[in-house]
This record gives C-alpha cells, sequence and structure tokens, in this order.
C-alpha cells in the first residue's frame, strides 16, 4: 500500500485524491463519535491468537530461570537438535527430575 504525500500541506493520496480540509474535519469527528468498551477490548486482548496456553484451564505460569553461559548453549542446542524450543526442553527436564524423585 503506497503512503499518502504531503505537498504543500495537502495530503495526496495514491490514487492521487487530494484530501480536503471537510475531508479531514470529517474522518476526526467520525474518530470522535466512536464509542469504545474497555472491557471487551481487555477481553479481546486476553483471548487473542498466539501461543495455547499449557495448562488445561487455559493458564499458565512463567517461571524465569538463570543459566550459566554454557548451560544455556548446551540447552538451545539440544532444542536445535530436538527441533524443538530451549523452554519445551526445560520443561520435559523438569517434569523427568521432579517424576524421578
Amino acid at each position: 500500500m503506497n503512503e499518502p504525500t504531503i505537498v504543500s500541506g495537502d495530503v495526496i493520496l495514491s490514487s492521487g485524491r487530494i484530501l480536503t480540509e471537510a475531508d479531514l474535519e470529517r474522518a476526526a469527528a467520525e474518530a470522535e463519535s466512536v464509542t469504545v468498551d474497555v472491557a471487551q477490548l481487555r477481553e479481546r486482548a486476553r483471548t487473542r491468537d498466539g501461543r495455547p496456553s499449557l495448562g488445561g484451564d487455559g493458564t499458565s505460569d512463567v517461571l524465569k530461570i538463570r543459566l550459566d553461559e554454557q548451560t544455556r548453549t548446551q540447552l538451545t542446542e539440544r532444542a536445535k537438535r530436538d527441533h524443538t524450543t530451549p523452554s519445551s526442553v526445560a520443561r520435559e527436564a523438569i517434569k523427568a527430575f521432579l517424576e524421578a524423585s
């Protein structure tokens, strides 16, 4: 999509049409008349497309850990070998550790 061009204060669309002051005022009035439902926006943001949750109830927690450079490198290399992500490798390793104890 081509960007509009501004020449001597006029906005010229890629079609060649010049936006008039009346066009801009009409667009501003329309934008100001829109009612925004904040609760609906929050719900849409919460349920947006993206990574699926790991929890069965639609939730999962984030756990941040610090790794030394060697461990991080080994984790990344293992993930590449397994064609997965470092997070997935770490989850599986933690599960295996907990099941073994």
